[in-house]
Protein backbone atom coordinates (compact mmCIF):
# COMPACT_ATOMS: atom_id res chain seq x y z
CA UNK A 1 0.00 0.00 0.00
CA UNK A 2 1.72 3.65 -1.15
CA UNK A 3 2.06 5.68 1.80
CA UNK A 4 -0.27 9.27 2.41
CA UNK A 5 1.38 11.79 0.67
CA UNK A 6 1.04 15.80 2.13
CA UNK A 7 0.48 18.77 0.19
CA UNK A 8 0.51 22.12 1.34
CA UNK A 9 -2.78 24.02 -0.47
CA UNK A 10 -2.17 27.41 1.17
CA UNK A 11 -5.24 28.31 2.31
CA UNK A 12 -8.56 26.65 3.21
CA UNK A 13 -10.06 27.86 -0.73
CA UNK A 14 -7.46 26.01 -1.98
CA UNK A 15 -7.71 23.00 0.19
CA UNK A 16 -11.52 22.77 -0.97
CA UNK A 17 -11.08 23.26 -4.25
CA UNK A 18 -8.53 20.50 -4.10
CA UNK A 19 -10.61 17.60 -2.10
CA UNK A 20 -13.52 18.67 -4.84
CA UNK A 21 -11.50 18.50 -7.57
CA UNK A 22 -9.73 15.13 -6.61
CA UNK A 23 -6.43 16.42 -6.36
CA UNK A 24 -6.65 16.27 -2.47
CA UNK A 25 -8.41 13.56 -0.70
CA UNK A 26 -9.05 15.07 2.47
CA UNK A 27 -7.80 17.81 4.65
CA UNK A 28 -8.14 19.04 8.30
CA UNK A 29 -9.53 22.12 9.56
CA UNK A 30 -11.57 24.00 12.38
CA UNK A 31 -14.79 23.12 12.97
CA UNK A 32 -16.80 26.60 12.63
CA UNK A 33 -14.39 27.39 9.55
CA UNK A 34 -16.02 24.42 7.86
CA UNK A 35 -19.51 24.81 8.78
CA UNK A 36 -20.61 26.85 6.30
CA UNK A 37 -19.19 25.06 3.78
CA UNK A 38 -20.15 21.69 4.40
CA UNK A 39 -24.09 23.18 5.79
CA UNK A 40 -23.68 24.48 2.49
CA UNK A 41 -22.85 20.81 0.62
CA UNK A 42 -19.79 22.40 -1.28
CA UNK A 43 -17.52 19.83 1.02
CA UNK A 44 -18.64 17.14 2.85
CA UNK A 45 -17.42 16.11 6.90
CA UNK A 46 -16.30 12.84 7.45
CA UNK A 47 -15.09 13.02 10.94
CA UNK A 48 -14.58 14.75 14.02
CA UNK A 49 -11.14 15.33 16.28
CA UNK A 50 -11.18 17.08 19.49
CA UNK A 51 -8.47 18.72 20.53
CA UNK A 52 -6.63 18.67 23.89
CA UNK A 53 -4.36 21.69 22.86
CA UNK A 54 -5.12 25.50 22.96
CA UNK A 55 -5.58 27.25 19.66
CA UNK A 56 -3.56 30.30 20.02
CA UNK A 57 0.05 30.62 21.54
CA UNK A 58 1.80 33.77 21.81
CA UNK A 59 5.86 33.77 20.95
CA UNK A 60 8.72 35.98 21.01
CA UNK A 61 12.39 35.52 21.06
CA UNK A 62 13.54 35.67 24.69
CA UNK A 63 15.78 38.81 24.18
CA UNK A 64 12.64 40.98 23.88
CA UNK A 65 11.55 39.86 27.77
CA UNK A 66 10.54 42.50 29.99
CA UNK A 67 10.79 44.78 26.55
CA UNK A 68 8.48 47.99 26.89
CA UNK A 69 6.94 47.24 23.29
CA UNK A 70 6.35 43.31 24.44
CA UNK A 71 4.61 44.54 27.31
CA UNK A 72 2.69 47.30 25.20
CA UNK A 73 1.27 44.37 23.35
CA UNK A 74 -0.11 42.09 25.59
CA UNK A 75 -1.54 45.23 27.66
CA UNK A 76 -3.44 45.73 24.52
CA UNK A 77 -4.06 42.08 24.17
CA UNK A 78 -5.52 41.77 27.21
CA UNK A 79 -7.66 45.23 26.42
CA UNK A 80 -9.06 43.56 23.59
CA UNK A 81 -9.91 40.51 25.06
CA UNK A 82 -12.03 42.38 27.89
CA UNK A 83 -13.78 43.67 25.40
CA UNK A 84 -14.66 41.14 23.52
CA UNK A 85 -15.76 39.06 26.01
CA UNK A 86 -17.47 42.44 27.34
CA UNK A 87 -19.32 42.48 24.35
CA UNK A 88 -20.53 39.00 22.83
CA UNK A 89 -23.60 40.35 20.93
CA UNK A 90 -20.70 42.91 18.75
CA UNK A 91 -18.04 40.33 18.84
CA UNK A 92 -20.54 38.17 17.33
CA UNK A 93 -20.75 40.38 14.74
CA UNK A 94 -17.35 41.20 13.97
CA UNK A 95 -17.02 37.47 13.15
CA UNK A 96 -20.06 37.71 11.14
CA UNK A 97 -19.03 40.35 9.18
CA UNK A 98 -15.35 39.43 8.73
CA UNK A 99 -14.40 36.14 8.98
CA UNK A 100 -16.60 34.15 6.87
CA UNK A 101 -19.01 33.12 9.83
CA UNK A 102 -22.83 32.94 10.17
CA UNK A 103 -24.17 34.87 12.87
CA UNK A 104 -25.51 31.64 14.17
CA UNK A 105 -22.31 29.58 13.92
CA UNK A 106 -20.27 33.06 15.63
CA UNK A 107 -22.76 33.25 18.12
CA UNK A 108 -22.16 28.69 18.82
CA UNK A 109 -18.42 29.57 18.55
CA UNK A 110 -18.03 32.28 21.04
CA UNK A 111 -20.02 29.69 23.41
CA UNK A 112 -16.50 27.72 22.90
CA UNK A 113 -13.96 29.97 23.53
CA UNK A 114 -11.83 30.61 26.53
CA UNK A 115 -9.85 33.05 27.22
CA UNK A 116 -6.63 33.42 29.38
CA UNK A 117 -7.37 35.77 32.65
CA UNK A 118 -4.23 37.83 32.13
CA UNK A 119 -1.72 37.25 29.04
CA UNK A 120 0.78 38.50 31.17
CA UNK A 121 0.17 36.14 33.74
CA UNK A 122 1.50 33.10 31.80
CA UNK A 123 4.88 31.56 32.08
CA UNK A 124 7.39 33.69 29.64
Amino acid sequence: REPLKFVELQNFKNLRDAVNGGTADAFMWEYFTSKRYFDSKEIKQIGEIFTPWSSWLITGRTELSGDPRVENFLHKLNQGIDYFEKHPEEAADYIHQNLDYSLEDAKEWLKTVQFSGNVMDLER
